[in-house]
């Protein structure tokens, strides 16, 4: 079952940023933890990581796109207990 994961929290009352770097691509394995995307707000640079370890199906959000806090960006299917 495929999970939906949205921008969290960005801090310091910024609740839209920009999406400037995709760290992985569709297909790759990822473990909690891992880099998904960088998105700037305008007093940092935030990566924003896995919250489960899976595979990359889908992003949401593309490149310079502009994403607000609690927006869908990525897709990943966890991977079963044992892999």
């Amino acid at each position: 079952m495929t999970s939906i994961f949205k921008i969290p929290e960005l801090g310091d009352g910024d609740i839209t940023g920009i999406v400037v770097a995709l760290a992985v691509n569709i297909g790759d394995t990822v473990r909690c933890g891992d880099s998904l995307v960088e998105v700037e707000t305008e007093k940092a640079i935030l990566e924003i990581p896995a919250e489960i370890d899976g595979v990359v199906e889908g992003f949401l959000v593309s490149l310079e796109q502009e994403v607000k806090q609690g927006e869908g960006f990525i897709s990943i299917v966890p991977l079963a207990k044992g892999d």
